[in-house]
């Protein structure tokens, strides 16, 4: 679970990020979609959401049909990584505007979506989310192994 004591959403109305579907509206979570922009922990929010396969509200700044859209893609992340830091890209610079924080800094033809990349300095979504897969896992092996994390 993303660690949420950054998140941008803390204090905010969670009816804007639960809103009810009306006819004929065409922006539906806009306001909820604006806040998820800004917050550092996006692609955590959204793993999350997708991990937990959440069907209602605003995560990580998608909604319930980009969530399944997206959700095709991270289940199949380790087949095609690529394909899956593509889709986040996309999904991130629709709701900001720009995708400059998402810069591979790997090189031409290194392989993203590694956790040991993340610790190399590359930011680009699909590290980001393999290093807190990474986390995840471990703790997971912890548990399992009867450690307390």
């Amino acid at each position: 679970m993303a660690d949420t004591s950054a998140a941008a959403c803390l204090g905010a109305d969670e009816t804007l990020f639960f809103p009810e579907r009306r006819e004929g509206q065409a922006n539906h979570g806009s306001e909820a979609k604006q806040i998820c922009a800004s917050c550092p922990i996006i692609v955590g929010c959204l793993v999350d959401a997708l991990e937990g396969r959440i069907d209602h509200g605003i995560w990580g700044g998608a909604g319930e049909s980009e969530r399944r859209l997206l959700g095709r893609l991270y289940h199949n992340r380790r087949r095609d990584p690529q394909r899956w830091a593509e889709a986040l890209r996309r999904h991130i610079s629709a709701l900001t505007g720009c995708g400059e924080e998402l810069v591979n800094r790997n090189g031409p033809g290194a392989s993203c979506g590694k956790a040991a990349t993340f610790n190399r300095g590359c930011r680009c979504a699909a590290c980001a989310c393999d290093k807190a897969m990474d986390g995840r896992r471990r703790r997971k092996a912890r548990r399992s192994r009867g450690v307390a994390a």
